[in-house]
Formats: C-alpha cells, sequence, structure tokens
C-alpha cells in the first residue's frame, strides 16, 4: 500500500545483480538502492530463476549515519 512517504528507488532501471551458487542452488541477487538508504538500508533480495520468485531477503540495515 501507498503511504505517501514510500522510498523512491532510485536505479530501478539498472539494480545491482550478482549470480550466486549457494548451497547447491542457482540465485539472482538484485539490490535496489533508494533515497532512504541512509536511514533504512536497499532493498536486497534473491530469486530462484527456476522457480521465478523470491526465495530470500536480506534484511534492510541502513548505510550511512
Amino acid at each position: 500500500d501507498h503511504t505517501g512517504q514510500d522510498p523512491h528507488i532510485l536505479n530501478w532501471r539498472e539494480p545491482e545483480v550478482n549470480v550466486l551458487f549457494e548451497e547447491g542452488q542457482i540465485l539472482v541477487h538484485f539490490i535496489y538502492h533508494t533515497d532512504q538508504d541512509r536511514e533504512i538500508g536497499p532493498y536486497s533480495f534473491y530469486i530462484d530463476p527456476f522457480k521465478m520468485k523470491v526465495v530470500k531477503e536480506d534484511p534492510r540495515i541502513p548505510l550511512g549515519n
């Protein structure tokens, strides 16, 4: 739901992307930076490319002080 204070995703066209092999599974890791990275942290999640769904998320940790 839109709250009026949702973060603006800065790199939505070109997210940071890494392909990993973890515990016998191929994962695609996406990181989306927002205008709230310093306060809340970026969105970071992992997609199983064969199931086409998010299988893991990293907690949002602030990047700045």
